[in-house]
């Protein structure tokens, strides 16, 4: 929930840049620490259309999206391994999972 809640203020648009790369910072250390497969697990719980809002959110900021606010706040991560968890993550929110 905190991984979907980090996503999700990366849309905010009166977020600061700071803080938007603050988000998008620990969106990556959390997917970097558990994995894609342990975040769905905890996502089970969330209302389908709680799924589909974090689905739309991460479809369009992608891993390459999540990569660059992580370096703008000085925190380097591998894009394509992002990308890979990424696209993991957006097989297993879908509608059909």
């Amino acid at each position: 929930a905190l991984f979907a809640g980090k996503v999700g203020s990366l849309a905010l648009e009166h977020r600061t840049t700071d803080k938007r790369a603050s988000d998008g910072e620990d969106a990556v250390r959390l997917l970097e620490a558990f994995g894609s497969l342990a975040l769905v697990d905890d996502l089970r719980a969330a209302l389908p259309a709680e799924r589909a809002d974090l689905r739309r959110l991460l479809d369009a900021i992608r891993g390459s999206g999540l990569a660059a606010q992580s370096r703008v706040s000085g925190y380097a991560a591998d894009p394509l391994r992002l990308e890979e968890a990424c696209e993991q993550l957006l097989d297993e929110l879908s509608p059909t999972a």
